[in-house]
């Protein structure tokens, strides 16, 4: 299983010389986030299955924390949408 290491990858990329050097403790990282409401009124799925999927989809890792990257760096966006 990959453990990827963002900061890292920066270090090494700038190391190499294949991007501009930048302090990577000034760095801001953007991420996306879901919520996902199990509504019930949308056809395909039955109800105990969204909600079984929304409740292991809120449980999942955060992306700041998969990627390895300091909580104070990470700008979250999100969405909150129905199934």
């Amino acid at each position: 299983m990959e453990q990827p290491d963002v900061p890292k990858g920066l270090e090494l990329a700038v190391a190499r010389g294949q991007i501009a050097k930048c302090d990577a403790r000034n760095v801001t990282y953007y991420t996306g986030h879901e919520t996902i409401i199990a509504s019930g009124s949308r056809p395909g799925m039955a109800r105990w299955r969204e909600q079984l999927f929304a409740f292991m989809h809120h449980n999942a890792q955060r992306p700041g924390a998969y990627f390895k990257i300091p909580s104070a760096q990470v700008m979250e966006i999100g969405i909150e949408f129905e199934m």
